[in-house]
């Protein structure tokens, strides 16, 4: 019996991991979140973002949507 593990061929990780760090650098926690559920099997978040910073981001947008 042999094992099936899931495999995405290196050409494809490698550009996924490129768009994961760029998300990273902006901070974006929501499609961080996203990216994770796609490239990690069974990864389940297990609760809302509590990324104050990103809460803060999203605050300030909401902000401007309203004064324009």
């Amino acid at each position: 019996m042999k094992a099936h593990e899931d495999f995405i061929p290196w050409a494809e990780l490698e550009d996924r991991l490129k768009s994961l760090e760029i998300a990273l650098g902006v901070n974006d926690v929501s499609v961080i979140r996203l990216m994770m559920a796609k490239l990690v099997s069974g990864y389940t978040p297990s609760a809302e973002i509590v990324d104050w910073v990103f809460m803060e981001q999203e605050a300030e947008a909401d902000r401007l949507e309203l004064g324009n």
